[in-house]
């Protein structure tokens, strides 16, 4: 919720697109390498994504 709010914001004066998907994935056991903290097993993704114009690029990561 968060994202998107911030995402609004961000294109609230000049515009742009904002795209929220929803995939379904299988994590295979094969697909946990990088990502060890998950088990194989049917997940979904939840995806964000803004187009503003203007936007800073900034880098989101794991704390």
């Amino acid at each position: 919720m968060n994202l998107c709010t911030n995402a609004f914001h961000a294109m609230e004066k000049n515009g742009g697109t904002l795209t929220i998907t929803l995939y379904n994935q299988v994590l295979l056991g094969e697909d946990s390498i990088g990502a060890s903290h998950m088990q194989p097993d049917n997940y979904v993704q939840l995806s964000v994504k803004d187009t503003p114009k203007g936007r800073c690029t900034y880098s989101f990561g794991r704390r």
